[in-house]
């Protein structure tokens, strides 16, 4: 198995750069040059920080306007607060528990779905949320939009049930802001866990959930927030301030609410009701910085990440010494004011880029830029019309450039104060995170830092950003610049299809359909020689812009353990609360023969083992993450980013685009794909042997990277095929590989395979006999002296967007990969596992084992899907199907 060589994939230096930039901090402006004969820079926000914009006069409502107002809320939450209150009058007195996980009568799990704003909206008093709205300085007539907005009548969608897209309007002015906001939860979860819906469409299709695709559901998601939006931007419009003060004081009301209502309510009938006790009341660092209030939320209302949110917020805005007990003081508010303000500007321009009126066939704009995002090439009529594809690839491709025309270039000195206001309140926010997701098992203080540096994704984003974000929306520009020749869009786009419109068995036939791949990868690599030769772009720029996406790569990494990390506790405090809830009482476990031993009901075993299963492989995946972060010496890379020879790696470029491929004769197996990358990405044999002498195995593209042979003592030596150090562009991979294809979305599999299988068996198991006992090799794992060692086998690579599938699933011909294949895909057989010459079966003196899955984990308990999609590198481990010959010593 070859590993696939990075080629340019990952040395793409994208506009995306820009447009991914959620929550980073940009630099101190760049010196003058900010390429604006390329594209013109646009004017700073509004910071609504500014003293005139943090104390308005409170706003006076006509008394008629008033109650009118007032009735139309208390209305909209009686229809909450008839989901908790049963047949009794409601009395923020009393305490109605919220929905706790339960079967229903189809013995379906229903675990509560309502958001927390809708429980503190159960609890909250009319007038006062009006008034929150004066003390905004919201005119009465922005009021009544909305408080309209806030309460529109759902009757309608509230009959429809989850999966039914009629319970989910998208036409501004259809549906309340409680309805819009619990759709949005609602879409999210589906996307997010689409694997757990596949299989409710009843027709046995697992590729769709409630009938649709996981793209589907994932473009449902921006619609919905889209309509959202337009329903905030048609109320506040281009008042950036007011909708940043009422931001501010719903917030202080929400946490208000909690305090001072919800959380006296529930002790006064914790007794009554068999409620658990509440911490320590006395506050820390802020008004609600207590154990009382830590608990309320994390136990009861089960929301850890609104806490996090919350307590981040208050430690901006309401310290204990705060003049006004629950409203920030002038100079609190002024952070809450800069960043809100900021936010909703930099949104609304976004959400402005695309006019819903304007139609491109049977869609809107908007519409049409999801739908053309997921084609992979765009060919005659791909959008049901009757347009060239050369046309639509270019109106895909001004989709994009007056996005970042109109909407994300604005000048390096203005993202420094953007970021700055983000920066801060998320890095509270990381704090908060690391001492409120706690659990009873394995974070009982806490998730921690994501490493023993204490580094944080706030901090290397920051840093990241100071070292290059300013050459970065340099090469943006230049991007910018190169996409809007529709030449070079057309001559791409006809590579493109030319090569991703084959089948996958056809793009295995190399020697008629590889120059295609070929052809396209040249077209890259003409518009990256086209960036890094720019005359705005120096080596400097270039060395910069590195740094930045070693520090981002290392932010992502950090990102990803905390969330893991966070993602465990939620998932075990699911497991736990099962338990709690069952009608029976059982011993918590968190290993599913220990429960089934326990002989619970069917439909409680189903509830524990997918519980079971979900915090599984989420620590499989932490596994994963750390190891591979462990290893990075992201300042040392930070160091060496500055000896970068980008002159060598433009010349190195200019010399691979100076030969005609389409001229080559494959020399045996030997195809242009593979003497391409040759060409560009140069390597040699650390023994200093040539490809002749090495070998290469039979044939050179099945990417054998080692040899072995004898040396002059008869010795068995092992030589690899590494980075030759003498080409510019090797050495920049040589350096920072991990980064480039992070860059670029490409994932590195590395299939373990076992050391040695001398004494890898269950000594306990049957020895022979008829009829022989089969187990699994996860069970040896389970004793700790016997437990394999692993080595690494093969190595292969998954492109952006793909799944798994396309190195762990049979192919054909050249094609095939270690892999398995399970039963319901189809007939492809079985693929090697990397054991006695790459067989799927091994025999040792003692055992025969025949492969049976690849792994997440070294336990071999959770197998690896064919669908899944990972971000991160990934490690796999084979599971063998084993059974015991002959007892050692016999």
């Amino acid at each position: 198995m070859r590993k696939r060589i990075i080629t340019i994939a990952v040395l793409i230096i994208a506009i995306a750069v820009i447009f991914s930039m959620a929550a980073c901090k940009p630099p101190a402006p760049p010196t003058n040059n900010n390429n604006q004969a390329i594209v013109a820079i646009l004017p700073d926000l509004l910071d609504c920080g500014q003293e005139e914009y943090l104390t308005v006069p409170k706003k006076i409502y006509a008394p008629t306007v008033l109650a009118t107002q007032t009735q139309k809320i208390v209305d909209k939450q009686q229809e909450s607060r008839d989901d908790y209150r049963g047949d009794s009058e409601w009395s923020n007195d009393n305490y109605y528990a919220f929905e706790k996980p339960y079967f229903d009568d189809d013995d379906n799990w229903i675990e509560d779905d309502a958001t927390t704003v809708t429980k503190i909206l159960c609890y909250s008093e009319a007038e006062d949320i009006i008034e929150r709205m004066a003390l905004a300085g919201i005119d009465e007539d922005r009021m009544i939009e909305l408080v309209e907005y806030i309460t529109r009548d759902d009757s309608d969608y509230d009959k429809l049930e989850k999966g039914d897209l009629d319970k989910y309007p998208l036409t501004r002015g259809d549906g309340s802001a409680i309805l819009d906001y619990d759709n949005l939860d609602e879409i999210s979860d589906i996307r997010d866990n689409f694997d757990d819906y596949k299989l409710t469409d009843g027709d046995g299709d697992n590729t769709k959930a409630y009938g649709q695709t996981e793209e589907f559901w994932e473009d449902l998601a921006k619609f919905k927030k889209r309509k959202i939006n337009s329903e905030i931007y048609q109320i506040f419009d281009n008042e950036a301030d007011m909708f940043a003060r009422f931001q501010m004081e719903y917030m202080n009301h929400q946490i208000q609410v909690v305090s001072e209502v919800m959380i006296p309510a529930y002790k006064a009938n914790q007794v009554a009701l068999g409620l658990f006790a509440l911490g320590d009341d006395t506050p820390d660092n802020n008004l609600i910085d207590t154990d009382e209030f830590k608990d309320y939320m994390r136990e009861e209302l089960f929301d850890i990440g609104t806490l996090s949110y919350f307590l981040a917020f208050a430690d901006l805005t309401l310290p204990t010494n705060s003049e006004n007990y629950w409203r920030a003081s002038s100079n609190n508010r002024k952070k809450a004011m800069t960043l809100y303000g900021y936010t909703y500007q930099y949104e609304k321009k976004e959400h402005e880029v695309f006019d819903d009126s304007v139609m491109v066939g049977s869609r809107t704009e908007y519409e049409d830029y999801l739908f053309l995002g997921h084609k992979d090439y765009f060919t005659d009529g791909i959008d049901g019309s009757s347009s060239k594809g050369v046309d639509i690839a270019v109106r895909f491709t001004e989709y994009d450039r007056r996005s970042y025309r109109e909407a994300y270039r604005y000048s390096a000195s203005f993202y420094n104060k953007y970021y700055t206001a983000q920066y801060e309140f998320q890095s509270l926010q990381e704090a908060r995170d690391r001492e409120v997701y706690t659990d009873s098992v394995e974070y009982l203080t806490g998730i921690g830092y994501a490493a023993n540096s204490e580094v944080t994704y706030t901090d290397e984003m920051i840093d990241g950003l100071a070292l290059g974000f300013a050459e970065s929306l340099k090469i943006s520009d230049v991007n910018y610049e190169y996409t809007g020749v529709y030449d070079n869009v057309n001559q791409y786009n006809k590579r493109n299809t030319d090569w991703n419109s084959l089948t996958d068995s056809q793009k295995e036939q190399r020697g008629i359909n590889a120059i295609k791949e070929v052809m396209l990868q040249y077209e890259q690599l003409e518009s990256q020689h086209y960036t890094i030769t720019h005359d705005t772009i120096t080596s400097s720029d270039l060395i910069k812009f590195l740094q930045y996406q070693i520090k981002s790569y290392s932010a992502d990494y950090v990102r990803a353990i905390q969330d893991n990390k966070k993602e465990q506790v939620i998932n075990r405090r699911k497991l736990q609360r099962a338990f709690q809830y069952f009608d029976h009482v059982y011993i918590y476990t968190e290993e599913k023969d220990a429960f089934i031993n326990q002989f619970p009901e069917i439909e409680e075993q189903g509830v524990v083992e997918e519980k079971i299963e979900d915090l599984g492989r989420t620590k499989a995946m932490y596994v994963n993450l750390n190891a591979n972060y462990s290893g990075t010496d992201i300042e040392s890379q930070i160091t060496r980013a500055n000896a970068a020879d980008w002159p060598g790696i433009a010349s190195n470029m200019a010399q691979t685009l100076s030969i005609d491929y389409e001229r080559y004769n494959p020399q045996g197996d030997y195809y242009v794909d593979e003497y391409f990358e040759d060409q560009l990405i140069k390597r040699v044999w650390d023994c200093g042997g040539t490809d002749d002498e090495c070998g290469r195995e039979d044939d050179p593209y099945d990417g054998s990277d080692t040899h072995m042979y004898d040396n002059e003592l008869g010795e068995r030596l092992e030589c690899e095929r590494t980075y030759d150090l003498n080409w510019a562009l090797s050495r920049l991979l040589n350096e920072h590989e991990k980064v480039f294809r992070h860059m670029s979305g490409q994932i590195e599999v590395e299939f373990k395979k076992v050391s040695d299988f001398t004494d890898y068996y269950d000594i306990e198991k049957q020895w022979g006999g008829t009829p022989e006992v089969v187990y699994l090799s996860s069970e040896i794992q389970e004793i700790p002296t016997k437990q394999a060692t692993w080595a690494s086998h093969e190595t292969d690579t998954v492109d952006p967007g793909d799944e798994i599938s396309t190195v762990v699933l049979t192919g054909t011909g050249g094609g095939q990969k270690p892999n398995y294949q399970l039963s319901f895909v189809g007939t492809q057989r079985y693929q090697p596992a990397g054991e006695n010459n790459g067989r799927q079966y091994f025999n040792s003196d003692y055992c025969y084992y025949e492969f049976d899955a690849w792994c997440v984990d070294e336990a071999l308990l959770y197998e690896v899907q064919p669908e899944d999609s990972f971000r991160f590198d990934i490690r796999l481990y084979p599971r063998y199907k084993v059974i015991n010959k002959v007892a050692p010593g016999q």
